[in-house]
């Protein structure tokens, strides 16, 4: 994972019941640059874990986004934006899913080449495209949402929300994330293991402005 940002999506997938991937490397040809896409992640219609895999465990906002109706496999390619301003440009965003979503599509592999075509065409215009058994999706976090776009071809969701859900899923099940928290490959999730158990750090209040 190649920041903060990718990480934190990575772990509100997983804690989702995805199965993620980051920095999904898309090989380029004669035409197109290498590039990658942040994070490709998949769920199955029937998770469950014991912990935090309950029915009233999941973000429920999220799945109803993304198709999910108990039956459903979904996909989701997500872009990770930290900056201020990155949601300032969508003609980058359009672009990027414009020039790779016929790569992505076929290799994600949901269905043979020789009928991904409606798809890729309902996607390009759409931010969920699919069937009864599938769904796919394109998304893009952004660090605000005022700075969202007018009518995107993609889901746009606010970073904040996404640390909100992590927090809150490490406070309900704080004695055993606790428990295993060494077990999680992720530095920043440990730490946010450690601040549900006891909290002890705490940022001090800006400086007030001058005159005020």
């Amino acid at each position: 994972m190649k920041n903060y940002g990718e990480s934190l999506a990575y772990w509100y997938f997983r804690l989702n019941g995805f199965i993620p991937m980051t920095d999904f490397v898309l090989h380029g040809d004669e035409e197109l640059d290498d590039s990658d896409c942040d994070l490709i992640a998949v769920r199955f219609p029937h998770v469950w874990e014991k912990v935090g895999g309950q029915d009233n465990d999941w973000d429920e906002d999220l799945l109803h986004a993304l198709g999910h109706n108990g039956e459903r496999t979904l996909a989701v390619f997500v872009q990770v934006k930290t900056g201020t301003d990155d949601g300032n440009r969508p003609g980058k965003i359009r672009e990027y899913f414009d020039r790779h979503l016929d790569y992505l599509v076929k290799r994600l592999g949901f269905w043979p080449e020789n009928e991904v075509s409606g798809v890729i065409q309902a996607l390009g215009t759409g931010s969920v495209a699919g069937n009864e058994e599938y769904a796919l999706s394109k998304m893009v976090f952004l660090r605000d949402l005022r700075q969202r776009h007018r009518q995107p071809h993609w889901l746009e969701w606010k970073l904040e929300d996404m640390i909100d859900f992590i927090y809150q899923r490490m406070l309900k099940y704080k004695p055993d994330k606790f428990k295993a928290r060494m077990h999680f490959p992720d530095h920043l999730v440990q730490f946010v293991i450690d601040q549900a158990m006891t909290p002890r750090y705490r940022f001090p209040p800006p400086p007030a402005e001058p005159g005020v």
